[in-house]
């Protein structure tokens, strides 16, 4: 833990499955009990396969989304995430329903996002770079 408070990266990045979903989730759970209540942002990677000789995109990164947002449930059920992650017609709806939760008393801590959309479309970039995140 005190690693990641000092900003160092959890663990080995190029380690698969080592618990450092884990560490960054109690280091998120940590910084809510010591007032720092977000929002907190975190992109998800595409994953990459071997496929032959050549890379490829995994095109279903939402499972990795999903598999962070219960894995938050299961280790830190205090903490209240959202995702960013749909369809280009349905994104303006979910950004302005994010916005004005954050304004509210339904405020959340979290939100979990796919690379290619933190990357993508410029409407999805002035979103996420609207919002003051906790850092």
């Amino acid at each position: 833990m005190s690693r990641l408070l000092h900003g160092a990266p959890p663990g080995n990045n190029r380690s698969i499955g080592l618990g450092k979903t884990v560490q960054v989730i109690s280091l998120l759970a940590h910084l809510k009990e010591s007032g720092k209540k977000g929002p907190h942002l975190i992109i998800v990677p595409c994953v990459y396969f071997r496929s032959g000789i050549s890379l490829a995109y995994d095109l279903h990164s939402s499972s990795t989304l999903e598999n962070w947002v219960r894995e938050f449930g299961k280790f830190a059920p205090s903490l209240s995430v959202q995702t960013y992650y749909g369809g280009k017609d349905e994104r303006p709806f979910l950004r302005q329903g994010l916005l004005d939760a954050l304004k509210s008393e339904h405020r959340w801590d979290v939100l979990i996002t796919t690379y290619n959309l933190a990357s993508g479309d410029p409407l999805d970039r002035k979103f996420l770079r609207k919002i003051e995140w906790e850092v």
